[in-house]
């Protein structure tokens, strides 16, 4: 099963309002980051493995991607690496 969840808020009239995709396996974790990223104002996408992430990225284009090290079939760096190679604009964290 893939988490995709799509923009909670539109982008306002300036587009100052960021975007940030989260990616990992463990649904509790997942929950909380998204929750504390809401807080902080952001558009929040997620996804619970690397290749639904990959998916979201062509549809969306975040701003930030976060990404858990340790996921099956496709682990955090090479995640990240993906994410580098295609969208070098966007910002990557690896937790």
């Amino acid at each position: 099963m893939h988490d995709h969840q799509v923009r909670s808020q539109p982008r306002n009239a300036g587009g100052l309002r960021g975007s940030v995709l989260c990616v990992d396996d463990e649904p509790q974790v997942l929950e909380a980051i998204k929750r504390s990223l809401r807080r902080c104002g952001v558009d929040v996408l997620t996804a619970d493995c690397g290749a639904a992430a990959l998916q979201i990225m062509r549809t969306h284009c975040p701003d930030v991607v976060i990404s858990d090290m340790r996921m099956p079939h496709m682990d955090g760096t090479e995640l990240l690496e993906n994410v580098r190679r295609d969208w070098p604009d966007a910002s990557r964290v690896i937790l």
